[in-house]
Order: C-alpha cells, then structure tokens, then sequence
C-alpha cells in the first residue's frame, strides 16, 4: 500500500476510533454516574476504566487524523465511482456481512433470544456463509457450533460465574 492510500485509510480509521471511543466514553459515565447514584465512591465504579481508555483511545485517534491530514490525506477518495469499485469487491462485500451479521447477533438475536440459543444460531449461519453446504458439512456445523455454545455457557456462566446476556 503507498503512503497516499495508507494515509487516506489512516483518515477513516481515526474517525471510526473516535466514534468509537465516544460510544464508549458515554456508556462509561453512565455506569459512573449509576455508581453515584448509589451513594458508592467514584473509584469503585465499574465505568472508570473504560472512561479513562475511552479518552486515550479518542486522543490517539485525534493524533493520526492529525498526522493522515498532515501528510495530505483528504476525502477526496469518497465519489460514486470509487464506491461502486468498492461495493463490487468481493472483500469489502464479506466484511459489510461480517459486520452485518455480528450487529443482528448483538442487538437482535441476545435482545430476544436465551443466550445460548443466540449464540448457536450465530455460529451456525456465521459457518453457514463460509462453508460449502453438504450434508457432511451441516453435520459438522450443528455439532460445532452445540459444542462451542455449550462449552461457552458452561464456562462462562457456570465456572467462571459470569452473568451471561
């Protein structure tokens, strides 16, 4: 990758690590702030941590867009053109899935469903995608994804005595 296109990803990663972070920032002073509500002190809280990684998280992000912009980066990559290159890659295509599929896990499937049900079902189609369909295959795909979801619930929840969504 040349340093153009470096620096232009650079750009939209800082972006996305600063929304990201925001996110982050503000579900931290939610539990800070529940915390106080309590009548608790402010250190015990569980929001503390990531409050203080949200701002150096946000920062970092600040400096590369600072140096990416610097260096000459600009959104002049974003045009119809470009997006229609972008969308016909088959990458950019799986990782729109990925990402996809991963958003109806959290908010949907774990919203609605007992969590292990949410997590098979996850990891059935998630494998369903990948994989070439043949009966050995679905096979292997059911047993896989009962193990995983059993061995995920039982440690989780039961060792490790983590409350499970």
């Amino acid at each position: 990758m040349n340093n153009r296109n470096l620096r232009r990803s650079d750009l939209v990663t800082s972006l996305i690590l600063i929304l990201f972070s925001s996110v982050v920032f503000f579900e931290a002073l939610k539990m800070l702030s529940s915390t106080l509500e309590k009548n608790k002190e402010w250190y015990v809280s569980a929001g503390l941590f990531p409050l203080i990684v949200s701002i150096c998280l946000a920062l970092c992000a600040l400096l590369l867009f600072i140096r990416a912009w610097k260096d000459g980066a600009r959104f002049d990559f974003l045009n119809t053109s470009n997006m229609k290159i972008m969308s016909e890659n088959k990458e950019v295509r799986v990782a729109v899935i990925i990402i996809s599929w991963l958003a109806i896990y959290i908010f949907v499937l774990l919203k609605f469903l007992p969590y292990w049900l949410g997590t098979f079902i996850f990891l059935f189609v998630f494998m369903l995608f990948f994989k070439k369909i043949t009966m050995k295959s679905l096979v292997t795909m059911v047993i896989i994804s009962v193990c995983t979801t059993v061995a995920l619930t039982y440690g989780f929840g039961t060792l490790a005595m983590i409350p499970l969504p």
